[in-house]
Order: structure tokens, then sequence, then C-alpha cells
């Protein structure tokens, strides 16, 4: 029991990577309110959940010195990354068919 207790504590107090980081697909378009950087993905997209920086429409994972001049630092909950090392974050869409 002690050891359930000790793991529920650590839970509820760590912070998670989104602590004061706004999520990179709600940055969305003016007129359609669709996600701009953001790419759909049909239900069950990988999980990523961790912080981007994201310059433009190109992300890459966020290091422990944070992002450079120019880059803005994002949340990313579903995504991976790609061959070239940027990272591709998702927002589910049902599949309808």
């Amino acid at each position: 029991m002690y050891i359930a207790s000790q793991l529920l504590i650590a839970t509820l107090t760590s912070s998670p990577p989104t602590a004061g980081v706004g999520d990179l697909c709600e940055v969305v378009h003016r007129l359609t309110g669709t996600p701009t950087i953001c790419k759909p993905h049909k239900e069950g997209a990988p999980v990523y959940d961790a912080n981007v920086c994201c310059a433009g429409g190109t992300c890459f994972g966020a290091s422990a010195d944070g992002c450079r001049d120019g880059e803005s630092l994002y949340y990313c909950g579903l995504g991976e990354q790609v061959a070239t090392g940027e990272v591709a974050c998702y927002f589910e869409v049902p599949d309808y068919c």
C-alpha cells in the first residue's frame, strides 16, 4: 500500500510536458478553424506526448535548453519523429468508410 501511495503522489505532483505550454493542434486557421501545423490522421495516431519547437510549419523535439531564436515552444500529444528528424504532430479524424 505504501508504494502505491507514493506512486500516486508522484504522479499527481509531477509536471506534465504541457505545463504552461500551448497545444500545437490548437493553432488553427483564422477562417476555417482547422489546425494549421498538425496533420490529420485516422483514429489510432501514435502518441508523442512531449514538447516541440516549431518555426513556421516545421517542428523538432524540444531540448532541455529550450527552443532556438525564431522558434516557438508547443506541446504535441499525438505524433511521431520522421526520418528527417522532424516531428509530425497529428489530430485524429474519424474513419467513416
